[in-house]
């Protein structure tokens, strides 16, 4: 496949950089045919926004802390629509803050005075978070404490690509990728199949660049 038919696909993203690392990213993966290709970019390019942006966005409103995390900040978690509660309020727009608190005692994390919810947000393809989930890339690529040390590798192509890799191998996406069940990737990625429809669209335009 010739990666560079798919840049109109991604426009006014870093998409080009990440073209020389795809090759290897999937040899990693296994992800060896057009729909186990097809299948990772799409779900990629959506989490990325389009390969736009290669770290979480944290700065949610007081509405969005709520619709995320209702048990943590909505008045009442079986009440619709969610109404944020005092602590969202508070936090909402102020991203350290919010990564802190939210992922403090998870992940591997330590408490919130730890700094470790902020300094191992989301980052990479797809938005690998939380210590435990850097230490466990770092051991795979022998690393030797690099990737926890400076968790803004995620954001080069390479290393991108390559944890990306491992991650799709870690749950077995090639399964999904193999029945073309773009619904079924996004429960193992995202937990839910909220915006099937949007990785839907991307998975069509690239499937129709590769001409299958």
């Amino acid at each position: 496949m010739n990666f560079e038919l798919l840049i109109p696909i991604f426009p006014e993203s870093r998409f080009e950089e990440c073209i020389p690392f795809l090759e290897p990213a999937f040899a990693y993966g296994d992800i060896s045919t057009p729909k186990r290709q097809i299948m990772f970019l799409a779900q990629a390019g959506h989490e990325t926004q389009g390969f736009t942006r290669f770290e979480e966005n944290l700065k949610y409103s007081p509405q969005a802390l709520a619709n995320a995390w209702p048990h943590r900040y909505s008045m009442n978690p079986k009440t619709k629509p969610l109404v944020p509660n005092r602590l969202a309020q508070l936090i909402a727009y102020k991203p350290e803050k919010i990564a802190n608190l939210t992922y403090a005692n998870r992940m591997g994390n330590g408490p919130e005075s730890s700094g470790d919810g902020f300094r191992y947000r989301g980052r990479g393809w797809f938005m690998n978070t939380g210590f435990r989930q850097y230490e466990l890339r770092d051991e795979e690529f022998h690393l030797n404490g690099k990737l926890i040390a400076n968790p803004d590798m995620l954001l080069q192509p390479y290393w991108g690509a390559m944890c990306a890799a491992a991650y799709w191998k870690e749950r077995n996406l090639n399964d999904e990728a193999d029945l073309k069940d773009v619904a079924g990737a996004r429960k193992k990625i995202q937990g839910s199949e909220f915006h099937t429809d949007r990785v839907a669209a991307i998975y069509r335009k690239i499937q129709k660049a590769y001409g299958s």
